[in-house]
């Protein structure tokens, strides 16, 4: 009869630690996730506070939120845990530039469409930290400089538009010679820019 009531108190003690394990792993999680996402809204709050004319279109692009999430926000979707996998503000008269979008607290990020619009200053060489995307359009903006050599990080793009900006003349440009990855940004390019002409 004792070893009964010891095995019982043990199996009890078992099931008691398990459950505390599990709950304190969740609790755990769930920090983890607040966390991840309250650093996506900081990132996108920095950069709107760096935009020109910004708070009218992005009003809604503020904290709190309900777990820090930006799920709500203007322009944003995001996936099925709740993190951005898209950003699209074409055509939203932003001015600005794209240095102060921190692309690596992003990580998520499949779709990024920012065409239409009058950023400028250079395609910021952090873009290649998203390592997810599929789709860029940063078409007709005002951006310049040279192409950073990161794009060939998005090993995943299918969609690259950088047509209809004021980038510097690309000759010379280790990029173009990664002939595999301009092809196959050449042939996906919505709208063709003149790198596409070698």
């Amino acid at each position: 009869m004792a070893s009964e009531r010891s095995t019982i108190f043990s199996l009890l003690i078992s099931l008691l630690v398990l459950m505390l394990s599990t709950s304190f792993s969740g609790k755990c999680g769930a920090a983890s996730m607040k966390y991840e996402l309250q650093d996506e809204a900081e990132a996108l709050l920095k950069w709107k506070g760096s935009l020109l004319q910004s708070e009218a279109l992005l009003h809604s692009w503020s904290l709190p939120t309900a777990n820090g999430s930006p799920c709500n926000w203007t322009g944003i979707t995001c996936n099925d845990d709740g993190k951005v996998k898209e950003i699209n503000l074409s055509n939203c008269s932003m001015h600005g530039k794209l240095d102060p979008l921190s692309f690596s607290s992003l990580p998520n990020l499949v779709r990024l469409d920012l065409s239409i619009n009058a950023l400028s200053g250079n395609i910021p060489s952090q873009i290649g930290a998203s390592a997810y995307l599929i789709f860029l359009d940063l078409s007709m903006n005002e951006l310049s400089g040279a192409l950073p050599l990161s794009l060939t990080n998005l090993t995943r793009i299918s969609v690259l538009n950088i047509s209809d900006n004021t980038l510097d003349n690309q000759e010379g440009n280790p990029l173009l010679d990664t002939h595999d990855y301009m092809t196959k940004v050449c042939t996906s390019t919505l709208g063709y820019s003149h790198y596409c002409n070698w």
